[in-house]
């Protein structure tokens, strides 16, 4: 007979392993943007940011990846070089695989139904991680693709494109927004009439 084991002990050990893997120096960047897509053909990405439901009561976080809906058994490929991370079940993510990047760039796909890959190997861009499944907490089968860079979840969308459309802050609209959010609107309209001779 097995034993059960509490979910928080379980959950808590999936986030040791994270935290160390976080954790880790920043190496040199071993990638260049775009990245390659995790699942070919790339189905339209869905859900990064949305609002999550676990049994009846909000999740603490929302979606910190896209999911995208691809057969069961589909090579699920490295966006880059780099360095596997951690490859292993985890409580909500199921088979789960992450990849260094180097310059803190983090990749991450969860609910293989296989991992093809081990702790510490070095990898290319379009190496096969593992195939599509729906292993951990999922509705069915897709991969979920997700992306920490120096830390932050951003969505995948912006580096599997064209660099070039990522949107940029001048210096000029970084400076309006800086005197709008310290220039209160009373005082604003009285510095303008100051300004105009009023």
């Amino acid at each position: 007979m097995t034993k059960a084991v509490p979910r928080l002990c379980v959950s808590s050990r999936t986030e040791m392993s994270m935290g160390k893997a976080f954790a880790r120096k920043e190496g040199p960047a071993k990638f260049t943007l775009p990245i390659g897509a995790p699942v070919r053909p790339l189905p339209e990405g869905k859900a990064f940011g949305a609002k999550r439901v676990f049994n009846g009561k909000p999740a603490p976080q929302p979606h910190t990846g896209s999911d995208y809906a691809a057969p069961v058994g589909s090579p699920v490929l490295a966006a880059a070089d780099g360095t596997v991370l951690i490859a292993k079940d985890l409580f909500f993510a199921g088979n789960a695989v992450f990849i260094d990047h180097g310059n803190g760039l983090v990749t991450m796909y969860f609910h293989l139904s296989r991992i093809e890959v081990e702790v510490g190997q070095e990898v290319t861009k379009g190496h096969t991680l593992g195939v599509v499944g729906s292993t951990g907490r999922s509705t069915g089968p897709h991969l979920f693709f997700g992306v920490r860079w120096h830390n932050s979840r951003i969505d995948p969308m912006f580096l599997l494109e064209d660099p070039g459309k990522i949107p940029s802050v001048t210096t000029r609209q970084r400076l309006r927004g800086i005197l709008a959010q310290t220039i209160r609107p009373g005082r604003r309209e009285s510095r303008d009439r100051e300004a105009n001779g009023d």
